[in-house]
C-alpha cells in the first residue's frame, strides 16, 4: 500500500468500517510506514478526545494516545486473526460435509444402502 492510499483510510479506521483486506494492508502499511502512523495517531486522538470529552469523571480516561492507538491497532490485529481462522475451519466444515455427501453417494451407487454406510463409519 502506498502513502497516498493510506490517507484515505485514516477515517474508515477510526468508524472501524474497513474490511478485511483492506484492514490488513492498512496495519501492515501503519506499522513500517512513520509518516503513515504519525498522521493516523493526530487523527486517532482527535477523534479519541472528542468522543470522550466531558465523559471522564473519575479519572478513568487515558491520555496516552500511543498506548491507546496501539491496544486499538492489537486489537483489531487480533480481530482479523480470529476471523481468519473462523473463515478456515468453516470452509474445512464445508468440504468435509461435501466428502461425506460425496462418500454416500458413490457407496449408495454401489449398491449398498445408506444404512450399510452409516454403520460402516460409526453410527
Amino acid at each position: 500500500m502506498e502513502c497516498k492510499e493510506a490517507e484515505q483510510y485514516v477515517q474508515p479506521y477510526i468508524d472501524g468500517t474497513l474490511g478485511d483486506r483492506e484492514l490488513a494492508a492498512y496495519l501492515q502499511h501503519v506499522r513500517s510506514c512513520s509518516a503513515c502512523r504519525k498522521n493516523l495517531q493526530i487523527y486517532f486522538s482527535i477523534c479519541y478526545l472528542l468522543q470522550y470529552v466531558g465523559q471522564d469523571e473519575q479519572g478513568d480516561l487515558s491520555y496516552d494516545m500511543r498506548k491507546v492507538l496501539e491496544e486499538d491497532m492489537r486489537r483489531n490485529e487480533r480481530g482479523l486473526r480470529f476471523r481468519a481462522v473462523f473463515r478456515t475451519i468453516r470452509h474445512l466444515a464445508v468440504i468435509v460435509g461435501e466428502v461425506i455427501m460425496i462418500v454416500a453417494l458413490i457407496w449408495t451407487f454401489l449398491g449398498d444402502t445408506a444404512e450399510t454406510f452409516l454403520k460402516y463409519l460409526g453410527f
